[in-house]
């Protein structure tokens, strides 16, 4: 099952798409240069790509995908995954929470989830869950309305 909320309209994309009319804005009427929205063009897409990640759970894996990088799949085996955290994301982020998945002492960087609103969470831990998983929440946005379901 794939858990991908709304991939197209969410607040990563709209946060990008702002961040890329401000430097058009300001290139075009405060003539800033080329290099000024070159640099805000490039942090505007890697802002976005590294809040673009969605997850599917198949029998055997459970599959990191990114929206903005079609080809950028990481597949972790299920019976190797030890623990998942959902961690808390900063105040900047659009995100309600960043995963870390943890095989024996392999730690996975913090994969954020934009398009993931409150009720696709809860699929995705249900999900993990019904596979086994072993599940932590310490992000406060999730901790008070999403919960783990009994084994």
């Amino acid at each position: 099952m794939t858990y991908a909320g709304n991939r197209v309209f969410n607040g990563n994309n709209s946060s990008g798409i702002v961040f890329v009319l401000f430097g058009v804005a300001m290139y075009h009427y405060a003539n800033a240069g080329n290099a000024f929205l070159f640099i805000v063009i490039l942090v505007a897409i890697l802002l976005t790509v590294t809040q673009a990640f969605y997850f599917e759970i198949t029998f055997d894996d459970l599959i990191v995908k990114n929206y903005m990088i079609p080809f950028f799949n990481i597949h972790y085996r299920l019976n190797e995954i030890t623990k998942i955290e959902f961690l808390g994301t900063n105040w900047r982020s659009s995100t309600k929470a960043s995963v870390k998945i943890i095989r024996g002492d392999k730690k996975s960087i913090s994969l954020q989830a934009a398009p993931l609103g409150i009720p696709d969470w809860q699929l995705f831990v249900n999900g993990l869950s019904k596979n086994k998983i072993s599940l932590e929440i310490w992000a406060d946005k999730l901790r008070g309305t999403i919960g783990i379901p009994e084994k």
